[in-house]
């Protein structure tokens, strides 16, 4: 009768469940990969170098050739949608929108940090008080997808105007010519991207879009990777080499740690006590 023993390791990004007989491992298990939030142009990348991956390896020998030919021809198409979404006149004066609003955010942010040295003890505080705020954005503002910096400074413009300590912090800190340039250039990306789907809707209506591939290729992503932990529990049972497997999925896991680490770097940062910046009395 074989006997197995269950040990599970902590890793920062997912637990590992190791099966062991003796000292040889049993199981091994993909680091969770967080393509969800990967921006388009970082999706289809990531899909590329997996499936460059398994082509080095041999996709005969991890017995993954339908699947892998399946999600190929997926990438494939993504790519056709990619390429098409950025050479549109339409997606070229968006980008160009949408750097601008990055530009006047970066402003509002440097801004900020250099009112936050100065000597004067309430517009120092004050200039923290915004500076604390804008790290519950999160980092990384130039890197998430468009649809995520879209609702990020509209919130920040809103929040601007309805939270009590925003507002007076903006009034001493002087940066409502920064607030107000963010939301000019951000309603105007808006517009511009609301104007591109209803062009595309219209008119190219037969066309695939990358958005609508996406949960297809997350599909087929999940269910290779599942196959290739079966085929490893297999050549267990049967007493099979597991060498190219194993190599495969350190790869692939070496691979989701990079792609994970992109998106860990935009998960905005919680406030340490309260959820709404809290002014420091410079009075006392």
């Amino acid at each position: 009768m074989l006997v197995i023993h269950k040990k599970v390791v902590q890793n920062k990004n997912y637990l590992l469940v190791l099966f062991f007989k003796q000292s040889k491992i049993l199981v091994m298990e993909f680091v969770n990969a967080k393509i969800k939030r990967l921006i388009n142009a970082e999706f289809y990348q990531f899909l590329f170098l997996l499936l460059d991956i398994i082509g080095k390896l041999g996709v005969a020998k991890l017995k993954v050739t339908n699947k892998s030919a399946e999600l190929s021809s997926i990438v494939s198409r993504l790519l056709v949608a990619l390429s098409r979404e950025k050479d549109t006149t339409q997606t070229s004066e968006m980008n160009v929108s949408d750097k601008e609003r990055v530009s006047a955010f970066i402003g509002l942010s440097q801004f900020v940090k250099g009112i936050a040295k100065s000597p004067e003890a309430n517009t120092r505080a004050q200039a923290i008080v915004i500076k604390n705020y804008l790290k519950t954005l999160g980092t990384g503002l130039t890197r998430k997808n468009k649809q995520e910096k879209s609702a990020l400074l509209s919130k920040l413009v809103n929040d601007f105007i309805k939270l009590p300590s925003l507002v007076s912090a903006n009034a001493a800190v002087k940066t409502q010519v920064f607030i107000t340039e963010i939301d000019i250039k951000n309603k105007a990306y808006i517009a511009k991207y609301e104007s591109r789907n209803a062009t595309e809707s219209s008119n190219e209506s037969t066309l695939e879009s990358f958005v609508s591939i996406r949960p297809e290729a997350e599909k087929v992503f999940e269910e290779m990777l599942k196959l290739m932990i079966g085929r490893y529990e297999t050549n267990i049972e049967d007493k099979v080499d597991n060498t190219d497997i194993i190599t495969a999925i350190e790869q692939i896991n070496q691979l989701i740690d990079k792609y994970n680490q992109l998106v860990k770097s935009s998960v905005p940062k919680k406030p340490k006590k309260a959820t709404t910046p809290i002014v420091p009395n410079v009075n006392l």
